[in-house]
């Protein structure tokens, strides 16, 4: 099709070329604003899970404390037990009297 028969379009043509042009435009359009309300769906979504998981990370994270204070805590109580029973060991010996009276031995 040359330039000069493109020229020689009938009104009814470029009414018809006109109109398809007008149905690209809406579908691009359409096309357009799905993606858009798919980004915002999509965004929306992602922003839930983030925000799922902070909080289960926060929960990890007072969890995480709660065991190690436990754990600290548990550990002194050891240290203690261990304090303790050396120190009754020794007295209930009667090791050597400087020392049991330096520890508060009752002998």
């Amino acid at each position: 099709m040359g330039d000069d028969q493109l020229l020689q379009l009938t009104d009814d043509e470029m009414r018809l070329c006109r109109l398809q042009l007008d149905v690209t435009n809406e579908l691009l359009q359409t096309a357009t604003d799905t993606i858009s309300v798919n980004k915002a769906k999509t965004n929306a979504t992602i922003r839930g899970h983030v925000a799922h998981l902070l909080q289960e990370k926060s929960e990890l994270e007072r969890h995480l404390d709660m065991v190690s204070f436990i754990n600290h805590k548990l550990s002194l109580k050891n240290i203690k037990h261990f304090l303790l029973k050396s120190i009754t060991d020794q007295c209930s010996r009667g090791d050597n009297r400087k020392n049991n009276a330096t520890i508060g031995c009752s002998h």
